[in-house]
């Protein structure tokens, strides 16, 4: 339950609730009607939409810092995602998005189409594809590779680190220290890898070789006009942005083909619109999908000092309380989504999936279009069905899919 004491893994303790989705859609409804700030000793759980927008809005009186920064500390990945509101934030995050173009979307979409499509073109004759290792990891990590500019010929190993270092960072809320173990090894080697590719970059843009154009390549480019940007910082928040590509984008395409298989009608209209390769609605299928199946039920914050929130500040947050901001319940909040419990795929009211606020995913226009495009590319293949291996369900590493199989004429 998402008021367990701290020892407990919050994440996977929430994602077991919602194993039973109308389960949680009924306790979620329970705490949003009667107890929408509701404390349990340094805990407070906000499950309400205003109060959830407020508290990811207020980024001076719930900070993330005590969350995250020391676990990214500990493995020397410090960046923007890490940190609150501070010059270095907003120098890091800012030069980031300077790179990070929004007019890459079409580049992004193309090259996403074209491996996804190539995927399932291999397996068409095997009549059956496990979601997670063919296509739901790969078409991600060629991402980092084409667009990032990491390139590593040992894919295996890249998602390792990219794994561990994301259960690190974001998911090791009671400080698992195997967890951590691993995580430390795994940036030890990360950082000399992305310490050698920069600076071989480097070399070949002074030898005036045609180099890439990547966020790496960027981010060099930009050097001489920043004293600040060297090669740390452009480890650091390389690392950060790649670590959060793949993992995310993974499960999010798991967890939406397993919400559509609960649905077959849906599902019917979703495998049309990705025939007709309709990209921009079928992107409503699948939000509305993590709606009821989410990959981040909650984001957790911190408050330092007593805070009050709600109308009229008539809820108290006392000083030194982390906060479960739920994200899950602030989306069946009739108030804002109507009908809540419906599967509807016209929703105005913008999504909640990859957080709000200035601590948002910061990949999340990449989202928009990759996971309806690796989503869509499954969908097409021909009569496309639950395998009977695992019995049809997810296999979980933690709190990473690990295997999904579908079987397919």
């Amino acid at each position: 339950m998402s008021f367990v004491l701290p020892q407990f893994y919050a994440i996977e303790m929430i994602h077991k609730l919602f194993e039973n989705i109308r389960f949680g859609e009924v306790i979620t409804w329970f705490f949003r009607t009667f107890l929408p700030v509701f404390r349990f000793r340094d805990w407070v759980v906000v499950s309400r939409y205003s109060e959830v927008i407020e508290v990811l809005s207020r980024n001076q009186d719930f900070t993330i810092s005590e969350i995250n920064a020391a676990r990214m500390h500990a493995v020397d990945i410090d960046f923007f995602l890490g940190m609150d509101t501070s010059p270095q934030h907003d120098r890091e995050k800012g030069i980031m998005e300077l790179v990070a173009k929004r007019e890459d979307m079409g580049r992004i979409q193309q090259f996403v189409s074209k491996e996804s499509e190539r995927i399932t073109d291999e397996i068409k004759t095997i009549g059956k594809i496990e979601v997670v290792e063919t296509i739901s990891r790969i078409v991600p990590v060629l991402l980092v590779d084409n667009y990032f500019g990491v390139r590593n010929p040992n894919q295996k190993q890249m998602l390792y680190w990219l794994r561990i270092l994301f259960h690190q960072l974001f998911l090791n809320l009671n400080n698992d220290p195997v967890i951590e173990a691993k995580a430390k090894k795994a940036g030890n080697e990360l950082k000399p890898f992305l310490n050698v590719l920069i600076s071989d970059r480097r070399r070949q843009m002074e030898e005036g070789k045609e180099c890439p154009d990547d966020l790496i390549t960027r981010l060099l480019k930009l050097q001489p006009q920043y004293d600040w940007l060297d090669t740390d910082a452009i480890r650091r928040n390389i690392s950060g942005l790649i670590i959060g590509a793949v993992e995310t984008t993974s499960k999010c395409v798991v967890l939406v083909l397993e919400e559509l298989f609960r649905r077959p009608e849906v599902l019917k209209e979703a495998i049309a619109l990705a025939n007709k390769n309709d990209i921009k609605a079928l992107k409503n299928y699948c939000y509305e999908a993590l709606r009821f199946n989410p990959h981040n039920p909650i984001v957790i914050r911190y408050a330092s000092e007593e805070q009050r929130i709600g109308k009229n500040g008539k809820y108290k947050i006392p000083a030194q309380c982390k906060v479960l901001v739920g994200i899950y319940s602030g989306m069946f909040d009739k108030k804002v989504f109507t009908s809540p419990g419906k599967f509807k795929v016209d929703r105005k009211t913008e999504y909640l999936h990859f957080g709000y606020g200035m601590h948002e995913c910061f990949g999340k226009h990449i989202n928009a279009v990759q996971i309806p495009i690796i989503v869509g590319s499954i969908l097409r293949l021909p009569n496309l069905r639950k395998a009977s291996i695992n019995d049809g369900k997810v296999i979980n590493d933690g709190p990473f899919p690990e295997s999904f199989w579908l079987e397919f004429d």
